[in-house]
């Protein structure tokens, strides 16, 4: 009798270890990436806009003072405890964007090459493949750099890793 009632606990627990090690813990999806910026990016300066305007700069996501968009911008050297307007005479701002999942990390770089009169704005962008949201976010990227002359050429490169 014994025998029949520890099987009948035994069975159950086995189906139900074997459920659980089968079906169960899916491990989430985590980044070991943090944001970086890097090259000519001027980590100290935040950026903030009060609307989305990539979209209408079609594809040249440059500001300078000379922009029609240029007062829709301030800038921040204290971590956003004050905002002032962009100081056009000391920086140029730019922008990279992208549309990623809810979860995403961004390694940015900016470089310079006199000799080509060319900037490159390259951005890695890491997600995750079956991200746990559906969520798709427009990421602008905007940046300040120092001023550069506006006969340089801007190249926008941009790469989204999937793990």
């Amino acid at each position: 009798m014994n025998i029949k009632r520890i099987s009948k606990l035994i069975l159950p627990t086995l189906a139900l270890f074997a459920l659980v090690i089968f079906t169960g813990c899916k491990k989430p999806c985590e980044l070991a990436v943090e944001d970086t910026n890097t090259g000519i990016i001027e980590t100290d300066v935040l950026i903030y806009t009060n609307a989305a305007i990539t979209g209408s700069l079609l594809g040249d996501y440059r500001i300078d003072g000379s922009s029609p968009y240029a007062s829709d911008f301030e800038m921040s050297l204290d971590e956003g405890t004050t905002k002032t307007s962009v100081n056009y005479s000391a920086y140029t701002l730019l922008a990279n964007p992208v549309t990623v999942n809810c979860n995403a990390a961004f390694e940015r770089q900016v470089l310079r090459d006199d000799a080509a009169m060319s900037i490159t704005y390259k951005i890695k962008v890491y997600q995750c493949k079956n991200a746990e949201c559906t969520q798709q976010l427009n990421v602008e990227n905007w940046v300040a750099v120092p001023i550069f002359p506006s006969s340089y050429s801007v190249n926008f490169v941009s790469e989204v890793i999937e793990k």
